[in-house]
């Protein structure tokens, strides 16, 4: 018998079997990828750029997936001891930069939040042995809503922000994402947001010059760890970003870098590509990836 299965299947989708509780036994669904971007500052809202293009084109084709929710990991909200996630039903901003223009502090960006998906969220996250609080106050930090003003301008989706764990290693963050990988099967996209390289101490001293090489360097290592490898070997490899001889030239701090380690623990044994360029800007890259996809 040619079953409902075969037919997808001939269409070249990628499936995965899920209970229902309508009068058939089974319904086919597509799992959803995890990706990481590097989001830039708040410049990029005003910006005609290929950064900014880019993450408009990898957008559009996220919006296409239709998602359920998004749920996002940023480097500027880190939580000591825990792991916080947003549950409000109406998402605020937070200005978390200085000296920019006042139109800077006037960005609007409307989105909602889903209570039921916090706390999904929260229950798997406890389930995976991770300490979880709830946050009803905190808005949507520049991580977040700078790039989705360009990737998503007008969300239909609620979207949830989770923090990243202050001090926290990064086998710590792939376990984060590991207990969240099945949230890919219920239709919510996971994201990471951060940069591939993130060097703000030396950006002037490059700016109108080639980058240096540990920027090139570095940017290519993330990408053979996360394109050429799979599963463990791969989140063995991004935990060892730790003792890379150059992470501290290219990360002074990591909080930027640590997005990708909770993305790799969603990502599990799917393979991933890049999904934008590296594109150096003097100690910074636009590296993004995408997992399953």
């Amino acid at each position: 018998m040619y079953s409902l299965k075969n037919y997808f299947t001939s269409l070249g989708y990628s499936l995965r079997r899920t209970m229902t509780t309508t009068g058939l036994n089974t319904v086919e669904k597509k799992r959803l990828p995890v990706v990481y971007i590097s989001h830039g500052g708040p410049n990029l809202v005003f910006e005609d750029t290929k950064p900014s293009r880019d993450l408009e084109k990898l957008g559009t084709k996220l919006s296409k997936l239709q998602p359920k929710a998004v749920v996002i990991f940023s480097a500027h909200w880190e939580t000591y001891n825990h792991i916080s996630v947003q549950n409000s039903p109406i998402n605020s901003l937070v200005y978390d930069f200085y000296g920019f223009p006042k139109h800077y502090y006037q960005v609007t960006y409307d989105s909602k939040g889903d209570s039921k998906i916090s706390q999904r969220v929260e229950e798997l996250l406890k389930k995976g042995g991770i300490e979880v609080t709830e946050e009803k106050k905190r808005g949507l930090d520049h991580g977040v809503w700078v790039p989705f003003t360009k990737m998503f301008p007008n969300p239909t989706f609620p979207i949830i922000q989770v923090s990243l764990k202050a001090k926290g290693s990064m086998e710590e963050h792939v376990k984060v994402g590991q207990a969240l990988a099945s949230l890919r099967d219920e239709g919510v996209l996971l994201i990471g947001s951060g940069s591939a390289v993130h060097n703000l101490r030396d950006l002037g001293r490059y700016i109108g010059s080639n980058s240096p090489h540990f920027v090139v360097q570095f940017d290519k290592d993330l990408e053979d760890m996360c394109c050429n490898l799979q599963g463990a070997k791969r989140e063995k490899a991004l935990c060892s970003l730790n003792i890379h001889p150059i992470l501290r030239d290219a990360h002074p701090s990591i909080e930027h870098l640590i997005p990708i380690h909770v993305v790799a623990g969603a990502a599990g044994e799917d393979k991933g590509v890049r999904v934008i360029d590296a594109m150096p800007y003097s100690t910074i890259t636009w590296s993004a990836f995408a997992f399953g996809w």
